[in-house]
């Protein structure tokens, strides 16, 4: 069954009308109606909600408690039979006829050790820059069912997309639609994935990310969070369109070890530098040590000194192996 016909029968279980499924869920009857039709879907977030207001797995509510491997082709196909096609902008797996379908076969994986990553990114690109965003997110929901730990998916197939998807943008072959698409699915992944993370036991360091004043992205700063959540750390991520002043507070309220600062526009470099600027002059006692990263780095080398950062860091892998060696 689908997720139409298990959400019905599973809130009828519950001994749930749609309108009393709808009012745990503070949306209207109607949606629940669309869902259990088949006309809608709910996104990542509400079928996070439905799950745990019917008291049941995610996977039970999509109907996967049969298992992966019930689902592995018997024809054994290889992953280098895939994802051969160019990697221009748009639809880059348009000629395999077997991608094109709306759920793309996780069959060839048979184990998450034999997931494609290289594959995985062209084919998240192109699902979410294409109207089929929800696809997408599934298929890493997919992934992580098969074990694949979170900080894997996150190092060879979300970080490559969002970056790769940045460069198809400034080459201007992807429209600034199709990145937000990819972006703002990146974000919902993150979400989902979160009920995948195993934590290690607690180091009793804590974190602090900060997108500076005038930045709109954060996306790889949330990773670098996620990252040290994972490691152990206490972690606190303060979104988008924070003013300094906030921010400080923030900071003092908090108290963290490290301060990680995210810029990707060249422009809010002095936004970055006079933040670090304050916080090093504060009278505080403790003062954190500074992380920054983001692509306002990538155009000159030593560029994080110059603004009197402490540490620098590209990539969440590099942010968790800088702060081990500094901490």
């Amino acid at each position: 069954m689908g997720l139409a016909e298990n959400l019905k029968t599973l809130r009828k279980r519950r001994g749930m009308t749609q309108r009393q499924l709808g009012e745990a869920l503070d949306i209207g009857q109607t949606a629940i109606a669309n869902y259990e039709q088949g006309n809608r879907s709910p996104d990542t977030e509400s079928l996070l909600r439905i799950a745990e207001v019917l008291e049941v797995s995610v996977d039970e509510l999509l109907g996967r408690d049969d298992g992966l491997s019930t689902r592995v082709h018997a024809d054994n196909r290889t992953i280098s039979s895939f994802g051969n096609s160019g990697e221009g902008g748009g639809r880059y797996l348009e000629s395999d006829p077997d991608i094109r379908g709306v759920n793309p076969p996780l069959e060839m994986y048979q184990t998450a050790k034999h997931v494609d990553p290289s594959y995985e990114v062209k084919q998240y690109i192109d699902l979410a820059a294409n109207g089929k965003p929800v696809v997408a997110i599934n298929r890493i929901n997919e992934i992580a069912y098969l074990g694949l730990p979170v900080s894997a998916i996150y190092r060879d197939i979300l970080e490559p997309v969002l970056y790769r998807s940045g460069e198809l943008w400034a080459e201007g072959k992807l429209a600034i639609h199709q990145e937000h698409s990819i972006s703002q699915s990146i974000m919902s992944c993150m979400g989902l994935l979160r009920g995948y993370m195993k934590r290690k036991p607690s180091r009793n360091k804590r974190f602090l990310g900060v997108v500076v004043n005038g930045e709109m992205h954060g996306i790889g700063l949330m990773m670098v969070c996620d990252y040290l959540y994972m490691e152990g750390w206490d972690v606190m991520y303060l979104g988008t369109y924070l003013p300094g002043p906030e921010a400080a507070e923030a900071i003092k309220s908090f108290t963290p070890d490290v301060v990680g600062l995210s810029v990707t526009m060249p422009y809010n470099l002095h936004s970055a530098e006079m933040l670090i600027s304050a916080l090093k002059s504060s009278s505080e006692t403790k003062k954190p040590l500074i992380l920054v990263g983001g692509q306002a780095f990538a155009h000159e080398q030593g560029l994080w000194q110059k603004i009197n950062a402490d540490a620098f860091a590209q990539r969440g892998v590099e942010a968790v192996s800088m702060l081990d060696k500094l901490l």
